[in-house]
């Protein structure tokens, strides 16, 4: 069986470098299975393979430019010895230096790193399952990575993205990850949309990037919804639904600007009930944010408990504060309705669904639930919501930004991760 030095020690199983070295594959693994011709149209596929690593890595992928499918693939228990560096490239499967690659249907389970795609572009994982890893997928250096229809369950960290652009996240759950369920950092034009995340320790953390799209999410009873850490610039946050997280379902901290927060739906988040008690479900540490546009804010479902509506125009006639240490920090034409059509309780039985199907049996939240209210929304948006939310997909402004380095941190953020980590430990 063939054998890779990548980086100082670091061992694959299964190496694939050139045409000859795929073909190469199914004479030495029983089951392998290798056709197609490379072309756009005709992609090699290389399926039914099974990996229990036992301490070595699984396949690596290296300098490969022609288009190749893994399909049906299972990778177990890689990890890292110690002979081996941390720095080093490593995975379950490992895709280095190569572009056009699919993996759909793939499996990793009890990896180190699930999937590691490092100076490669064109790269896209569908279909898949990424099970109690420490990383399950990290993307480096890399361009135009497309997520599609991935589950991730139980691992540390869900997916890493570091000096990265063109990415996108779509379609995607994220249930009982300890650390990030995304972890974003010096990146550019990043799409997290239409995923669904469920006992998470902090569902999406965005530092020193641009251009970040999130959209169409749904989070249910995670520690945090989204942070915007630091430097985090020409982002918007659109079309999502925050339920029943533990702490703010946003936190806009350091150093963030033109940051546009609209057409969202937050209920019962930062232990909020029904009616307004001078507790906020968003926080905006220096109100660097616009949380409305000149027309549409979001849906606060303990401000509509309060307020009224009195001349029928959708927007609430108290604007609702945002946490902040600026006193002025609001969202200034709150709707009187939500903004988006969800079914709380219908998403959370079919995510449990796959979580049964992936780890055969049931979970519940570590969370406290919150107070009042039901787990059902569902409100048919008005058609003039859904396209402003589309539009905004399909015209997101770029601005080019050197993205420095800060230096600080924030107190506020370093408690509520505190608290989190002491939930995580209770279970």
């Amino acid at each position: 069986m063939p054998s890779f030095k990548a980086q100082d020690n670091d061992v694959f199983t299964i190496v694939i470098s050139d045409e000859s070295s795929l073909k190469q594959v199914q004479s030495i693994v029983p089951g392998a299975h290798v056709y197609g011709n490379g072309t756009k149209d005709n992609p090699y596929v290389l399926e039914n393979i099974t990996i229990h690593a036992l301490g070595r890595q699984g396949i690596l992928i290296e300098h490969f430019t022609k288009y190749l499918v893994l399909k049906d693939i299972k990778v177990y228990g890689t990890s890292v010895k110690p002979d081996i560096p941390m720095t080093g490239l490593k995975g379950g499967i490992a895709v280095y230096d190569s572009s056009h690659i699919s993996l759909k249907n793939v499996t990793l389970y009890g990896n180190w790193v699930g999937i590691y795609i490092q100076r490669s572009n064109n790269v896209i994982i569908e279909d898949s399952k990424i099970v109690s890893n420490n990383v399950g997928l990290r993307i480096k250096n890399s361009k135009s990575v497309t997520v599609l229809s991935t589950i991730f369950v139980n691992n540390y960290d869900g997916i890493k993205i570091t000096d990265s652009n063109d990415v996108k996240v779509e379609k995607s759950t994220f249930i009982d990850v300890f650390n990030y369920a995304i972890d974003v950092l010096l990146s550019s034009s990043i799409e997290i949309n239409d995923n669904t995340y469920i006992y998470n320790h902090i569902a999406v953390m965005v530092e020193r990037s641009y251009g970040i799209l999130l959209s169409g999410n749904t989070f249910i009873e995670n520690g945090n919804g989204i942070i915007l850490y630091k430097n985090v610039k020409s982002s918007n946050i659109t079309g999502n639904c925050f339920y029943r997280n533990y702490a703010y379902a946003i936190s806009i901290l350091l150093s963030c600007s033109d940051i546009t927060v609209y057409l969202n739906a937050f209920l019962y988040n930062m232990g909020t009930t029904d009616v307004f008690v001078n507790k906020s479900q968003a926080q905006d540490l220096k109100g660097v944010a616009s949380w409305n546009t000149s027309k549409y804010g979001n849906y606060w479902l303990d401000l509509a408990g309060i307020s009224e509506d009195a001349n029928n125009d959708g927007i609430l006639e108290t604007a609702y504060p945002i946490s902040s240490l600026n006193k002025n920090t609001f969202d200034w034409k709150p709707l009187a309705y939500p903004p988006l059509q969800i079914n709380v309780s219908k998403i959370k039985e079919n995510t449990m669904k796959k979580y049964t199907e992936v780890l055969g049996e049931r979970h519940t939240s570590s969370y406290p639930p919150s107070q009042g209210g039901g787990n059902s929304v569902n409100v048919v948006p008005p058609e003039e919501f859904r396209k402003l939310i589309e539009e905004n997909k399909k015209n997101r402004v770029i601005m080019e930004i050197s993205a420095g380095v800060a230096i600080g941190g924030s107190i506020v953020f370093l408690i509520i991760s505190l608290l989190m980590k002491k939930e995580f430990i209770k279970r």
